[in-house]
């Protein structure tokens, strides 16, 4: 009986400096990742609350296979790499869920809603081309964007990780994502980030 190979984390540098992305060599969680802004917003993940617990965190993204960890402006995240190291060896360790089932279960139920309600609508669209070709790109620098509505032209998306708070996200916004749902759909006029 084979056992699992030994956790690897990889730590490197993200667009937004006061992000750090520790990826690793086994699958935290299926599907999209999840945001955590504070240590009260962790309660469903085991891992982010460990990470809250580390002096300086302010934001933990869980993703498939990483973790963005965020600090305060102006400080350097990688002093964090040993002990977010220590943590994520920790929780592979354990028996606890990087994120918990239920959460995972109610996302994965209303996405499958959405999916059966009907007609493709404008909506429909742009979350298809977030998820199929926008949210890939910003995973590989340890970010991910979400779709938070579309009124009078405008796509509205929260940005979490590496984006949040990101010197190059308005590039990325108005160079990249806007450019790009402009192009495929006409009714956009333009994208805007959300608190």
């Amino acid at each position: 009986m084979s056992s699992a190979p030994e956790l690897s984390i990889q730590a490197a540098p993200t667009p937004n400096p006061s992000s750090r992305k520790y990826v690793l060599n086994r699958t935290l969680l299926a599907g999209a990742g999840f945001d955590f802004r504070s240590a009260g917003d962790a309660e469903a993940s085991p891992l982010a609350a460990k990470l809250f617990a580390l002096d300086g965190v302010q934001g933990v993204f869980v993703g498939p296979s990483f973790v963005t960890v965020s600090v305060g402006l102006g400080e350097d995240p990688a002093k964090l790499d040993a002990p977010v190291a220590e943590t994520l060896q920790a929780h592979a360790a354990s028996s606890d869920p990087a994120v918990d089932a239920e959460k995972l279960a109610e996302q994965r139920a209303a996405a499958e809603a959405a999916k059966q309600a009907g007609p493709m609508t404008t909506e429909d669209h742009i979350v298809r081309l977030l998820d199929t070709v926008i949210r890939p790109a910003v995973a590989n620098d340890g970010g991910d964007i979400v779709f938070c509505g579309f009124e009078d032209g405008i796509v509205k998306l929260r940005l979490r990780g590496a984006c949040h708070q990101c010197p190059s996200s308005l590039v990325t916004l108005k160079a990249g994502i806007e450019n790009l749902l402009r192009r495929e759909l006409p009714e956009v006029v333009g994208v805007e980030a959300v608190p």
